[in-house]
């Protein structure tokens, strides 16, 4: 088992410098569960969004336009178009650690944590990651 809060702090453990990315690389690949806590960090949160890959998304768009007329101030000619675009973005976007609750009474004692598994997707989400809350109280 391996705990710790940030990357960097990993990082800096092991002399930092990218060697010290590389082997933290190396160790993280062998951990096949993952539990991640509310963190700001930008080395961690986005390292999760990566680890939890992207979806294709669908982005609508329209616009609608009317011309200007020559006469008395009613418009012209009116001009509508629509897209479809499909872009690849995160599942899990790297600011979802950053929401999560971090427990004591202002949080009714609940932590939230995004789990991540290698190899199986979660029942329950159909992914291979899932938030939980955990409770502080027995």
């Amino acid at each position: 088992m391996l705990l710790t809060q940030t990357l960097p702090t990993v990082y800096a453990a092991l002399g930092a410098g990218d060697q010290a990315k590389q082997e933290v690389s190396s160790l993280c690949a062998n951990l096949n569960l993952k539990v991640f806590c509310a963190s700001s960090d930008p080395d961690t949160t986005e390292w999760m969004a990566k680890l939890a890959g992207k979806v294709r998304q669908f982005h609508v768009n329209a616009s609608r336009q009317f011309e200007r007329s020559a006469g008395i101030g009613f418009p012209g000619p009116e001009h509508v178009s629509a897209g479809v675009t499909e872009v690849l973005e995160f599942d899990l976007e790297p600011s979802e650690l950053s929401k999560l609750r971090t427990g004591g009474p202002a949080n009714r004692h609940c932590v939230d944590a995004i789990l991540f598994r290698t190899g199986a997707a979660f029942q329950a989400s159909g992914r291979n990651w899932i938030r939980v809350t955990f409770s502080q109280i027995k």
